[in-house]
């Protein structure tokens, strides 16, 4: 097959419905190429042209019916589901149904809430369209075709800095939700306006930010990290203190406009304060049909004691880490000692003579600083040391987990990984399938805490389905926006699946 019998170049762009018949046809001045990732196909002469039509491959809705494909389950209340109509995939054009629920835009068209990018046009200074050559009707209710050049340039995170500083100085905000960084080209410039608008609220000013934020580190971690740096210099925060490190950067730019919030310490109810800010603002469901979709705040805010029992647990596992020591207990009731040891140092252990006491707990808490893993509870006083076996091989991956249980009794389990389901396996099995399969450092301790954490009303003992309870977690940090946790916790899931398939 040769390129030019799949690339597409055209100049006349077709209006279809949702079973494919074409109704009528758009006329372009001359011929684009249109891609499946945007409504916005580009000309020999550098011409966008948004809302020329896009190559279908599903759109969003809050309730299927039969004659769609469901692709998949959002966590978005106001776009519960991605779909697709089969007879539609690839094809190119306009179709006239609308690409999400809260916008009147049809696939692959501009609706009337596009008009706006005229108006920030005039008015936005950073804007990365250098000309704005054509708007062109439509024959659908209120559509039309915007043709504009770009802007040449080049950039660095300094100049993504410099935009930051303008949108709040001049009162330019857009919704908190919205991938914001996929708009901006040569880091600071934003090639579509048609979502800003102009506030000088401080919930769309913290909502904007932290939006941006978001969508940066998503996309570009070392460039999130640049940004943070030099602005206020918390880069070392994990992501699920975006909300505090957004409103640190308003209050640089904007001194006092948080009215008055004491952003001095980091709480758990500070976190929550500023999520409920943000909540108040606009999400991508307010910027066109703000009434009818308010109540989805309402839904946003009933996450917010969620989300703040996060930042509680992940406040109490970084404490007791921060305080690392030998002989100190986490905050949150698991060690903060633990450490990683050659491994021939970890095969032949005493664990009478090794062991270090821990005080403090509801059992006397015994941690080999000699072993692969080492975890405990204070609230139930378990522990657990992962060791390799004295007869382990790759083809024989036995460990055992020494350790306290919930009675103050000491205990000694062997476990053979190939035989550990994580569907149904005790704690102490997950821990050893967790010693085989991943790393040793903090982020995975951090892994095995929490995890436990969800579940703490069963012993170290109890069989549970630790992947389920996993997928329960990464929806909770989907919800709160913790997304370095929640791309953590995907690796894991992946690393440990992969080895299970790889036994059967």
């Amino acid at each position: 097959m040769e390129l030019t019998d799949i690339i597409l170049q055209t100049d006349r762009v077709p209006i279809l419905d949702y079973m494919g018949v074409q109704i009528d046809e758009v006329a372009l001045p001359e011929r684009i190429t249109p891609v499946p990732r945007r409504r916005c196909g580009i000309s020999e002469n550098h011409i966008y042209y948004k809302g020329a039509g896009i190559i279908y491959q599903g759109h969003y809705v809050n309730k299927p019916d039969a004659s769609m494909i469901c692709i998949a389950e959002n966590p978005v209340a106001y776009q519960r589901y991605s779909v697709a109509y089969p007879c539609l995939y690839q094809k190119y054009g306009i179709f006239t149904f609308c690409h999400q629920p809260v916008f009147s835009d049809y696939e692959g068209g501009c609706g009337p809430k596009e008009q706006n990018l005229l108006r920030m046009q005039k008015k936005f200074m950073r804007t990365a369209i250098d000309e704005i050559v054509d708007v062109m009707d439509v024959p659908l209710e209120g559509h039309q075709i915007y043709a504009f050049r770009l802007k040449q340039m080049q950039g660095s995170y300094k100049e993504t800095i410099a935009l930051i500083e303008y949108i709040l100085c001049e009162n330019f905000n857009s919704a908190w939700d919205k991938n914001l960084w996929a708009d901006i080209m040569c880091y600071g410039y934003v090639r579509d306006l048609a979502d800003w608008f102009i506030s000088d609220s401080p919930t769309h000013k913290l909502g904007t930010i932290y939006g941006l934020l978001r969508s940066i580190m998503k996309a570009d971690k070392y460039l999130y990290e640049d940004i943070v740096r030099e602005t206020v210099g918390l880069e070392q925060l994990g992501d699920i203190y975006m909300p505090y490190i957004a409103a640190k950067i308003v209050e640089r730019y904007i001194p006092g406009s948080l009215g008055g919030l004491s952003l001095e310490h980091i709480t758990p109810e500070l976190i929550g304060e500023l999520w409920k800010i943000i909540y108040s603002g606009k999400a991508c469901c307010h910027l066109e049909k703000e009434e009818e979709w308010a109540h989805i705040r309402e839904d946003f805010l009933r996450e917010l004691p969620r989300q703040t029992a996060m930042v509680r647990q992940e406040m109490k596992i970084k404490g007791g880490m921060d305080d690392m020591g030998i002989n100190g207990i986490a905050a949150g009731g698991y060690p903060a000692w633990r450490e990683t040891r050659k491994v021939q140092d970890s095969e032949k252990t005493d664990f009478g003579e090794k062991v270090r006491e821990v005080s403090g707990a509801k059992n006397v808490v015994h941690i080999d600083p000699d072993a692969i893993f080492s975890i405990h509870h204070v609230k139930t006083g378990e522990s657990a040391n992962v060791y390799r076996a004295d007869d382990y091989s790759k083809d024989n991956p036995v460990y055992l987990v020494k350790g306290i249980d919930r009675n103050g009794n000491e205990y000694e389990q062997t476990i053979d990984i190939n035989k550990v389901n994580p569907n149904s396996c005790s704690y102490t099995e997950m821990l050893a399938l967790n010693a085989h399969t991943g790393d040793k450092s903090d982020s995975n301790f951090m892994t095995m805490s929490i995890l436990k954490d969800k579940v703490d009303n069963i012993s170290y003992h109890e069989k549970a389905d630790w992947m389920s309870i996993a997928h329960e977690l990464m929806n909770d940090m989907t919800k709160a926006g913790s997304w370095d946790s929640y791309l953590r916790y995907d690796k894991w899931i992946n690393d440990i699946l992969t080895f299970c398939k790889s036994k059967s």
